[in-house]
């Protein structure tokens, strides 16, 4: 489906966000995240409603959901979701920025608007935007979902084999800030502390991956049921595959609802 002019209470989110900015000199100074949205085909209050954030790879584009039909497999499912991908690409990774982007622009306007749950879904390199924001804001969020993540090369990914798995690697620095890859694997490590429950994490990857062996070492130690392969590489065809097998398992069905508060 083509994404919708934003409509309430979609205008509404980005209204609330362009305020913010301009109410707070404290909000980051780079340039506000461009946003795609696919409100609901559902006519319900927002407070019933639940909030999916597609978060691109390195490649593609924001738009790239829409093409590759995940938008439509999403809006098929029982129960009101509304959509936005905003354009995180690679320069907000860049400049550090992306966690901010997304909480000023995307996540606490959504908050505001009183939605009932808010999820990330990342692809490739939006993995790693996902768990930045998990980490840094584990509160705003209700589901995460790693669909063919990029998680580090043999820097990291020996050291946790050697180890034994996630279970048995410790990072050697409690605040892993010089590294991305050490960083994004002590935000996994919490997770696997908390049984990828607190919010429930899933994901989802092709046997063909050329990341395959970031996604064995990470799903040896999830729920099977929270774990979903596919037969693929490192494409959108494989990423809607994917999700689809995800979508058909009714595990990323709508959830009681959750009370969000602003920070």
């Amino acid at each position: 489906m083509k994404p919708a002019r934003l409509s309430y209470p979609i205008l509404r989110i980005v209204v609330l966000g362009a305020a913010m900015a301009v109410a707070s000199c404290s909000l980051p100074t780079n340039r506000p995240l461009p946003i795609l949205s696919y409100p609901s085909p559902v006519g319900s209050s927002v407070k019933d409603r639940t909030l999916v954030v597609f978060l691109r790879g390195k490649s593609g584009s924001h738009r790239s959901f829409e093409t590759a039909g995940m938008v439509d497999e999403l809006q098929k499912q029982d129960g009101p979701f509304d959509i936005l991908a905003p354009n995180t690409h690679f320069g907000y990774y860049m400049s550090r920025a992306v966690v901010d982007r997304l909480k000023y622009d995307v996540i606490d306007p959504a908050i505001a608007a009183g939605y009932r749950e808010i999820w990330l879904v990342g692809v490739s390199l939006g993995s790693i935007g996902a768990l930045l924001y998990l980490e840094a804001h584990p509160s705003d969020i209700d589901r995460v979902c790693l669909i063919s993540p990029y998680l580090g090369d043999s820097e990291i990914l020996d050291p946790i084999a050697y180890a034994g798995g996630l279970e048995y690697w410790q990072t050697s620095d409690p605040d892993p800030k010089d590294s991305w890859q050490l960083k994004i694997w002590s935000v996994l490590k919490n997770c696997h502390q908390k049984g990828f429950q607190t919010p429930p994490v899933f994901l989802g990857f092709g046997t063909g991956d050329r990341y395959h062996r970031a996604h064995r070492l990470l799903s040896a130690g999830m729920p099977p049921t929270q774990v979903f392969e596919v037969s693929g590489g490192h494409d959108f065809v494989t990423f809607a595959k994917v999700w689809a097998a995800i979508l058909d398992n009714g595990l990323f069905s709508a959830q009681p609802k959750t009370n969000h508060t602003l920070e």
